[in-house]
């Protein structure tokens, strides 16, 4: 098992009671957003009320849910990595980057520790996904594509 000594040298109950407690902390930030604890299920909560008001009352509005939603979606999204990680954890595999196989240090582990990367490779694969996540912000679906009849 190539990361066997970067999980030793963490003591893998501590990584394991670390897990568990980030777990619970962001199920609990979750919860009390009112959001599911699934989140395949978190469209099903989205409120869809129009806001009320005059034109700034309703740009205030909107942006308050939006900014409401991104929480939401990124402590669903975190939840989801951390139990990603305790079954990496069960299966052995936890500590091993998914990208090239090397060993993730353990300063990254105790600093991130639901990380799937090393850090050479989220360096690499940051600017995709940093990338990715603007054209969706801007584009989240490609328009349909309309076949012109030729003029012949």
């Amino acid at each position: 098992m190539p990361n066997e000594g970067t999980v030793m040298a963490m003591d893998v109950n501590e990584i394991r009671q670390r897990l568990e407690h980030e777990l619970r902390s962001t199920g609990s930030r979750l919860r009390e957003q009112g959001g599911p604890l699934d989140p395949r299920q978190l469209n099903e909560v989205t409120p869809t009320e129009e806001p009320q008001g005059d034109p700034f009352d309703r740009i205030k509005a909107t942006e308050s849910r939006e900014l409401y939603l991104l929480s939401r979606e990124r402590l669903a999204e975190r939840l989801e990595r951390i139990v990603e990680a305790l079954q990496r954890l069960r299966d052995g595999s936890y500590g091993t980057c998914a990208e090239c196989g090397d060993a993730i240090a353990p300063g990254r582990l105790r600093a991130l520790p639901e990380a799937t990367l090393c850090v050479r490779c989220q360096e690499r694969v940051e600017p995709v996904q940093a990338s990715q996540r603007t054209v969706r912000a801007f584009y989240p679906e490609p328009p349909p594509r309309v076949d012109e009849p030729d003029d012949d």
